[in-house]
């Protein structure tokens, strides 16, 4: 954590037969809390040099029968290596299981807040 709105890290993703791992900043921008949405900002570079990822993210809290839903929009910039992968539908379903981990990961993390408190 850089600071409460910015986090540095690394991820490691597979795409089809490679896998790549990225370092990175991940920032939360246009925080609009009355609207309950907000904009993600994301910059990596690989590993090993050879590539990189950004991508801007907007999120969305809507009223559903469920209780709240998520919308999320995102534009995804790849060079590198596993630029190749973008026609092939990979990288759509890596997207698509990054976002359900995401989803769940902040699930868990409401679920013990509602807990404690």
């Amino acid at each position: 954590m850089v600071d409460d709105h910015t986090y540095d890290g690394k991820i490691e993703i597979r795409l089809g037969p490679i896998a790549v791992s990225y370092r990175g900043r991940v920032t939360l921008q246009n925080i609009d809390a009355d609207g309950h949405r907000l904009e993600i900002k994301a910059q990596g570079v690989e590993s090993r040099g050879r590539g990189g990822a950004s991508s801007t993210t907007t999120a969305e809290l809507t009223p559903s029968d469920a209780g709240t839903s998520v919308v999320m929009s995102s534009d995804l910039q790849v060079s590198g290596v596993v630029a190749q992968f973008g026609r092939s539908g990979i990288m759509q379903e890596v997207a698509q299981r990054l976002t359900q981990r995401f989803g769940s990961c902040v699930e868990q993390q409401l679920k013990a807040a509602a807990t404690a408190g």
